[in-house]
């Protein structure tokens, strides 16, 4: 008898011979990443019924949440997100663990790179080296992706309605070297910021957040993120100063004590709630 993931994989494939069978595909895409090859069809079918919020949802409502470097995600009410009920989710830094490895594999590959020569002249420890970085960076997306998915499933499944900050993550993620004439300041601090966010992925979290939610019968929008982290979601009373250290906030005004991430999601939700978010 085959172990319950091959089952799945069996499944999975029925389905996909069926669907295949009963269309005609209008497009075939062949991608690489690292030392695997994929096929993405497709196809075009009819539009399923519309689907409604289960109870569980409609009893949970709508959750706020913030996006961060420090945690991917603070909520206003907890998530079940493999098997353990959590405001705070962990960032699993995928890049940054791998970045011992990958440096090490780019050095070689610059050490054996012979200058005057073609890429497919090159020794074949170049082309070792140069397919170990290939497969470690395709093994960090994968990585991300796949704590993306989980993320943003448990959100769908269990909320009737996700508010986020409609960030500009181009913006936020644009380099701080300058020009020659206006050089930057604290680059090298910079530079390691907006590689710690595009680390996390926030775009693509919003991306999956979009097309997913019409499917459990959930809705996404967004609100202004100015001063959501500045705020205090009890009082409404805004000042930068409220923030003691990069993840407690002790309000100047009434005192209050929060997670600086829960607090900032707290009041995405709030901005939502007042006023109408745009629609993702």
């Amino acid at each position: 008898m085959p172990y319950s993931g091959q089952a799945s994989a069996d499944r999975e494939s029925r389905a996909y011979c069926h669907v295949v069978a009963r269309t005609r595909p209008q497009l075939v895409t062949l991608s690489r990443s690292g030392p695997r090859w994929f096929a993405a069809f497709n196809v075009r079918l009819s539009a399923p019924p519309k689907a409604e919020a289960t109870r569980a949802q409609r009893r949970r409502g709508a959750v706020g949440m913030d996006l961060g470097v420090e945690v991917i995600a603070a909520t206003t009410q907890p998530i079940l997100l493999q098997g353990a009920a959590t405001q705070l989710v962990a960032n699993p830094r995928h890049l940054a663990n791998a970045r011992r490895a990958l440096a090490k594999w780019e050095r070689r590959k610059a050490r054996r790179w012979v200058q005057g020569r073609p890429a497919r002249k090159q020794s074949r420890g170049w082309h070792e080296a140069r397919d170990h970085v290939a497969k470690l960076h395709a093994l960090i997306a994968v990585r991300r992706a796949d704590t993306q998915h989980h993320l943003t499933k448990a959100l769908v499944t269990q909320f009737t309605h996700v508010v986020i900050e409609g960030l500009q993550v181009k913006n936020m993620a644009k380099s701080a070297k300058g020009t020659l004439e206006e050089p930057g300041s604290r680059v090298r601090q910079k530079t390691g910021l907006n590689r710690a966010l595009l680390d996390v992925g926030s775009g693509e979290i919003r991306r999956q957040l979009a097309y997913k939610t019409p499917w459990y019968g959930s809705a996404l929008s967004a609100v202004n993120p100015a001063y959501t982290s500045q705020t205090c979601h009890r009082c409404g009373h805004v000042d930068s100063k409220s923030r003691r250290t990069r993840s407690v906030f002790e309000y100047t005004a009434c005192g209050t004590q929060v997670h600086a991430d829960i607090g900032a999601a707290h009041n995405i939700l709030a901005r939502a709630q007042q006023t109408p978010a745009a629609p993702c």
